[in-house]
């Protein structure tokens, strides 16, 4: 299966439908697409986010956003990009679409900021299936812990160079 990642500005993350969860799922990935547009337009640094579309088969597959240097949160690392909001549609998941789109992710990051070292995120406790996803992905649980919105969050690490050994 083809996957590419489609960079898209901050305007158009309001107008995305078609990306097709369950609400807990939804939940777990930051919320609506509408909600995660009103935070993104209230974001004072947000040069510093990059939304992404994730495109499979020709359609809209999915949603992420990078954030980097002032919109990193407080339990990124300097030189880290930080995965936020990453949901891949019901009907895409268990073929490969996510890791893919780690994978795409890491080389984007890669030919733009040499700097960056590591790409975090933080995926709730609760979250058992995104937290095993990350594992098998490569990152790694750094052991802290982080109070999001849903609760209690590990923060998960993984070096942007180990991402870019593995194949897409």
């Amino acid at each position: 299966m083809e996957v590419s990642l489609k960079q898209i500005t901050h305007a158009d993350v309001a107008t995305i439908a078609g990306i097709e969860l369950s609400t807990r799922e939804e939940d777990f990935a930051g919320g609506s697409m509408g909600a995660i547009a009103e935070r993104l337009r209230a974001r004072p640094a947000s040069q510093d986010c990059f939304p992404f579309l994730i495109m499979a088969e020709r359609k809209i597959a999915g949603f992420l956003m990078l954030r980097k240097g002032h919109a990193l949160p407080g339990w990124a690392v300097p030189n880290a990009v930080s995965l936020h909001n990453f949901r891949i549609c019901g009907n895409m998941q268990g073929r490969g679409c996510g890791k893919t789109t780690v994978i795409l992710a890491a080389h984007w990051i890669a030919a733009r900021w040499l700097q960056a070292s590591k790409l975090m995120l933080s995926v709730n406790v609760e979250n058992f299936a995104a937290k095993e996803f990350y594992l098998r992905c490569g990152f790694q649980d750094t052991g802290e812990t982080y109070k999001g919105r849903l609760g209690v969050e590990d923060i998960m690490s993984c070096r942007i160079s180990d991402l870019l050994r593995q194949s897409t």
